[in-house]
């Protein structure tokens, strides 16, 4: 993954500590498709005749990474175009009942008297065990989706069996989220092959299908919730996650009791604090000044490079919780340079598999069961170690000859997420300039990276 450049440096014989010089290397950037993330909803007509249908209804989660959270867990709404209203809800629920003497398909089906709701606008949730949630597709594709059915009553003038207008309108949401996913318009598929009973072999087409794409508008995310600084034996600088990194209110004042600057460095690093302890005030932090403030993140991350030898390289990792919140059963990703699944030898504190293809280079980790399953809040932290084998040619450490080894600022990942969610990362990572060199020879390339992380 090295590109053109020929920024290599090398450090000869045994020092007491690391050189002057603390240039950190330009941080890779990141092309990530998040506007196609969200739910995806497939609509089947099941049954119809002139004045009744029946809909079978899939919720998917499309987010990789992010799981949706239960109560309140996903929610759907739209708007009816036959003047609809809802007589049966099987695995659903809805938030308003509305007036079920108005309604146009209740004027018109005077007979019906018990339907579950008239509302033209309906929200609907989950009526299931699973209260709404949703796993991560990467974690547990199996209870990533589920169905519900409903059997609607149609306004008498669309009474025609063939007339099945799809609802207009459709938004989703899931969770706490304080903004929707923008929905494209319904695309019309070929009638699914629905199951005749359940687990049976015996299928029957629907009537018709349909399917509504639900995701974040690309440029109109959320600001970031997480944010991560680095460093690494080799050099002495830190490099800092940024002040107001995921938003700062006017509320906020700076270390030096003013306006915060967004463009300096932040003022604390806790989750380094915790991880690298005492050997945090031997560490230079560039960009800090009397405008510098806190990152504004509930989450902060630090990843440093904390030894390498002939066999390879150790890489530690700590999360700091701010918020008060507890995370409970915490997930994190780590997005690596192209080929270092096959270099991953232990993973310590912490459950950890690499994603299948075409996204084998992404990391997903996770805590283990009644040790640090919890990521407490209020200053909770969890930290882990990860610890990579040198093999011939593997991404960012190769002999070059003789006893020279070569170890690239691609060893550090190149993204990080938490619950799904893409943490800030710094600007810069550090480089082999400044280097603390140990027993042997040692020579460092610093690559500018083209990228692109596929599927978070």
């Amino acid at each position: 993954m090295l590109s053109g450049r020929n920024d290599t440096l090398r450090v000869c014989c045994p020092s007491t500590g690391p050189v002057q010089d603390t240039q950190v290397a330009p941080l890779p950037v990141p092309t990530l498709p998040i506007s196609s993330q969200g739910l995806q909803v497939q609509w089947d007509v099941l049954n119809a005749n002139a004045s009744q249908y029946s809909v079978a209804v899939r919720v998917t989660n499309t987010q990789r990474y992010t799981a949706v959270s239960s109560d309140p867990g996903w929610s759907l709404q739209w708007a009816w175009q036959m003047g609809e209203m809802i007589l049966e809800c099987d695995g659903c629920q809805t938030l308003q009942q509305g007036d079920c003497t108005s309604c146009p398909a209740c004027i018109d089906n005077p007979s019906i008297n018990s339907a579950y709701s008239c509302d033209p606008i309906p929200t609907l949730i989950d009526g299931s065990p699973l209260n709404g949630s949703l796993s991560a597709p990467a974690y547990d594709n199996s209870s990533s989706s589920t169905s519900f059915t409903m059997l609607l009553v149609k306004a008498r003038q669309y009474w025609d069996p063939s007339l099945l207008t799809f609802p207009a309108n459709f938004t989703a949401r899931v969770s706490n989220q304080s903004q929707g996913f923008a929905c494209d318009p319904p695309t019309g598929l070929s009638p699914s092959a629905l199951e005749t009973v359940v687990g049976g072999r015996q299928t029957r087409n629907a009537k018709a299908s349909y399917v509504v794409t639900c995701g974040t508008v690309a440029g109109n995310g959320p600001l970031p919730t997480c944010s991560v600084s680095a460093s690494a034996y080799f050099n002495s600088s830190l490099a800092p996650s940024s002040s107001c990194a995921c938003g700062c209110s006017s509320s906020n004042t700076s270390q030096g009791g003013g306006q915060c600057d967004a463009a300096t460095s932040a003022s604390t690093d806790p989750a380094a604090t915790v991880l690298l302890g005492e050997d945090l005030a031997g560490l230079v932090v560039p960009g800090q000044s009397e405008g510098s403030c806190g990152t504004g993140c509930g989450i902060e991350a630090h990843v440093t490079i904390s030894d390498a030898d002939e066999t390879g390289w150790t890489m530690r990792l700590a999360l700091w919780n701010s918020a008060p919140p507890t995370i409970k059963n915490w997930t994190a990703v780590l997005a690596f340079p192209q080929g270092f699944a096959e270099n991953l030898q232990e993973a310590t504190s912490v459950a950890a598999r690499f994603d299948s293809p075409p996204y084998a280079d992404n990391l997903m980790m996770s805590g283990q069961p009644t040790v640090n399953e919890w990521l407490l809040g209020d200053g909770g932290n969890v930290q882990w170690t990860l610890r990579f084998n040198r093999t011939p040619g593997s991404a960012g450490y190769n002999a070059t000859g003789g006893d020279t080894l070569a170890v690239s600022s691609g060893v550090f990942p190149l993204a990080l997420l938490v619950g799904g969610q893409q943490c800030q990362m710094p600007a810069f990572l550090p480089s082999a300039k400044g280097a603390w060199t140990g027993g042997g020879v040692w020579s460092v390339a610093v690559a500018v990276v083209v990228w692109a992380v596929l599927g978070i």
